[in-house]
């Protein structure tokens, strides 16, 4: 079931769901586009995983640390690999 087109430039695959992330179905091909189901300790979601699509970060989530809980939303970094970050939001 393909979910979303490939944000990779030009590689004109679809992102499907497989047991650890959703990856692109051009992956044989060589796209390494893939974005991992658990990411700073979040599950990634299918709804989740659109807003990184289309918006390029999650809603404000929280998130536990060593040095104290903390807000922030998960963003797409690197639209050609699906690399992501945690941007730490105030209050």
């Amino acid at each position: 079931e393909a979910l979303a087109p490939c944000p990779r430039s030009g590689c004109g695959g679809q992102l499907i769901e497989g047991r650890k992330g959703y990856g692109c179905t051009h992956y044989k091909q060589g796209c390494g586009f893939v974005i991992w189901k658990e990411y700073a300790g979040k599950k990634i979601s299918r709804t989740m995983l659109q807003s990184l699509l289309e918006k390029g970060h999650t809603q404000i989530l929280s998130f536990k640390h060593s040095d104290g809980d903390y807000k922030g939303r998960i963003t797409l970094l690197d639209h050609e690999s699906g690399k992501l970050s945690v941007e730490r939001t105030e209050g």
